[in-house]
């Protein structure tokens, strides 16, 4: 029995670990998100500013949603699409507010 414990860990750590090639390939998705997120992030932040003026709100309102839904299309990873579900919600809070 001491034996197989250090014979199940060393299994354990074996199959936990990630091979360099996952590690590289998800580094690029993630690199791959931040660029694809920053038009959108650009367009939610337009409608923050102008969430004061909801005359001036509206179309940036459209345009965000519209960049929200391009961004859907190419995002990667669960960390960019949770990025990407915040950032519908400040859209869509300040969508409440001017309707």
């Amino acid at each position: 029995m001491r034996i197989a414990a250090p014979v199940l860990a060393c299994l354990l750590a074996v199959a936990c670990k990630q091979e360099p090639a996952q590690i590289g390939k998800d580094t690029a998705n993630i690199a791959a998100d931040a660029q694809t997120l920053r038009a959108a992030q650009t367009a939610v932040n337009d409608v923050l500013r102008a969430q004061s003026d909801c005359d001036a709100a509206r179309p940036l309102i459209a345009d965000a949603r519209e960049a929200l839904d391009e961004a859907g299309r190419r995002v990667r990873t669960a960390g960019g699409q949770a990025t990407l579900d915040a950032l519908r919600t400040q859209v869509a809070n300040v969508d409440r507010v001017c309707p």
